[in-house]
């Protein structure tokens, strides 16, 4: 492309002014006939404009809307620059006429001359000053690279990064518009941590992966329009640039195998194609960049891993107490089934004293069977492999039911018990055995945590379309910040009053699991030292929708 432009420089020089030189110049020096027509070689010159026409708009001689820029802004500067001269001139050649009495042309030359030795450094100050701030072409390279570098090893964060390669770039080499990007911690994807007048590419940045940046360390991607001819680049990527207005991306890369974000850029405020020493300048950057980027993401990863193994550290803490926990709690029904089974076999007992043994090794059965039951569901919960058989239910009997089989354990815990159940069926579409795990783990909840006030009420209602069954108990109750994390598996309230009960902390996120499967509701209002009430509701059964699990 080089080559070109200048060859059609060249010939258009060459067949334009040389017919001139020949046929015109020459023959009118040695005073000869001219060779041919004055029309004709007025022709031959046009062939120089023509020439130049196609070396600027095919290949890009010369950057004619720069050229314009760069024209408007120092013509406007010469002429105030002209106005404040002839300013100056004429103040000077009247100071001069007055102090010395008399009017002179000579006054008007020297101060011409003088004013003009000091006007031109102002002269070449103010061309200084145009090209840096407008039309930015050089750089004190090793200067700026040295600051870049030291800033970059002061970065402590992306955000620090972003900012500080923001500003800088941006003020070596103005641009409409600047995007920085890192690699996400997967590692596969990009995204911006910096950026001004780029909404599209944070709005886009999905488009981009790590792998497209993967080029020559010193290739940047762009497209012709954008750089000056005869420069190297990669074009791997020019519709996506051309599609959101981006000149060019500098991959933040070590080698061609590795790429941790990218630089990228929109058009010069000067209009001026990308260089070769933008190219230099950007490509310094972006490997100072990358080293400070690799040592992010290295961090990122130490910080990952400490949270990986204080997570790790928790789990197994959770998983002791939850062994501790339920050996305790499996511990506690089986002593007394093995005590009161002991008792039994003495041939002294009583029919009374029998029969009042036998209901406690029921009840302590019962118990234990709930505590397996629920080790169980909530394993299977976990791995998604719980199903329900959902059925016609009437929730007034199932509440019935489950307050009967608790009767013992409530009993036993001297609790006073208020039962106030719907006179009218409360038909859901529900499985039975999920549901009586619901009310089961709720009551069980409220014996546990109910120590001094040892109060509670069950009772169910149509409300709103709706089944809604609601357990009430003068427990401690839970303090508001906790309220949030009750349902969580393995949660415990950890006050000093609630260190002594004993529990695995799977009873209400199985209560959870349950009340979404069968598209319920449940919600708890509670307040630290008067005790909690669960509101559970459920969809009243449908004929229509006899089976919601399918």
């Amino acid at each position: 492309m080089g080559r070109s432009k200048i060859e059609w420089i060249f010939w258009g020089m060459t067949f334009g002014v040389a017919p001139f030189i020949i046929f015109w110049l020459v023959p009118n020096i040695f005073k000869f006939q001219y060779f041919i027509r004055e029309e004709l070689i007025l022709a031959f010159l046009l062939i120089v404009p023509v020439s130049f026409a196609v070396a600027v708009v095919k290949y890009h001689a010369l950057d004619i809307e720069v050229i314009i820029k760069r024209s408007i802004i120092y013509f406007t500067l010469i002429g105030l620059m002209i106005f404040i001269y002839s300013e100056l001139i004429f103040i000077s050649s009247n100071i001069l006429t007055k102090y010395l009495g008399y009017e002179s042309k000579i006054f008007y030359i020297v101060a011409a001359i003088l004013i003009a030795l000091l006007l031109n450094p102002l002269r070449m100050k103010i061309k200084s000053f145009v090209d840096r701030f407008f039309f930015r072409e050089k750089y004190a390279f090793d200067k700026a690279i040295q600051k870049i570098s030291l800033m970059t090893k002061e970065c402590h964060s992306y955000d620090e990064l972003g900012d500080m390669l923001l500003s800088e770039i941006n003020t070596l080499i103005p641009v409409k518009s600047i995007a920085i990007l890192a690699k996400t911690i997967s590692g596969d994807r990009l995204r911006v941590i910096a950026q001004n007048n780029f909404e599209t590419v944070q709005k886009n940045i999905g488009a981009f992966r790590v792998k497209n940046l993967l080029s020559r360390v010193d290739l940047p991607f762009s497209y012709e329009q954008k750089v000056e001819p005869d420069l190297p680049y990669n074009n791997k990527m020019e519709a996506i640039l051309k599609r959101w207005q981006i000149a060019i991306v500098i991959p933040l890369s070590f080698d061609s195998s590795e790429a941790v974000g990218a630089i990228i850029l929109g058009d010069k405020l000067s209009g001026m194609r990308y260089s070769k020493s933008d190219f230099q300048l950007l490509n310094t950057i972006a490997s100072s960049a990358a080293l400070v980027v690799k040592r992010l993401e290295l961090q990122e990863k130490l910080i990952m891993e400490e949270v990986e193994l204080e997570k790790a550290k928790e789990i197994s803490e959770l998983k002791s107490y939850f062994v501790a926990s339920v050996s305790h709690d499996l511990k506690t029904p089986l002593s007394a089934i093995k005590i009161f089974s002991e008792l039994l076999q003495n041939e002294n007992i009583t029919k009374e004293k029998s029969g009042e043994y036998l209901t406690i090794i029921e009840g302590e059965t019962d118990r234990l069977k709930r505590m397996i039951d629920n080790i169980l569901d909530f394993s299977k919960m976990e791995k998604r492999q719980k199903q329900f058989s959902f059925r016609k239910l009437d929730l007034n009997k199932a509440a019935s039911e489950v307050m009967q089989r608790m009767s013992y354990e409530l009993r036993m815990q001297k609790f006073t018990v208020d039962k106030s159940i719907a006179t009218e069926p409360l038909y859901i579409n529900a499985d039975p055995d999920a549901v009586n795990s619901v009310l089961e783990n709720i009551i069980s909840n409220s014996i546990k945590y109910s120590e001094k006030r040892k109060y509670l009420k069950i009772s169910t209602v149509r409300n709103n379309g709706n089944a809604e069954v609601t357990i009430e108990d003068g427990g401690k109750g839970i303090p508001g910040n906790n309220l949030e994390h009750i349902f969580d598996a393995f949660y415990r309230e950890r006050s000093v009053e609630s260190s002594n009960i004993k529990g695995a902390g799977l009873g209400l996120a199985i209560v959870k699991n349950i009340v979404d499967a069968h598209e319920g509701v449940i919600d708890v209002q509670s307040k630290e030292g008067h005790g909690s009430t669960f509101h559970v509701t459920f969809p009243i059964y449908d004929n229509g929708n006899q089976d919601i699990n399918n």
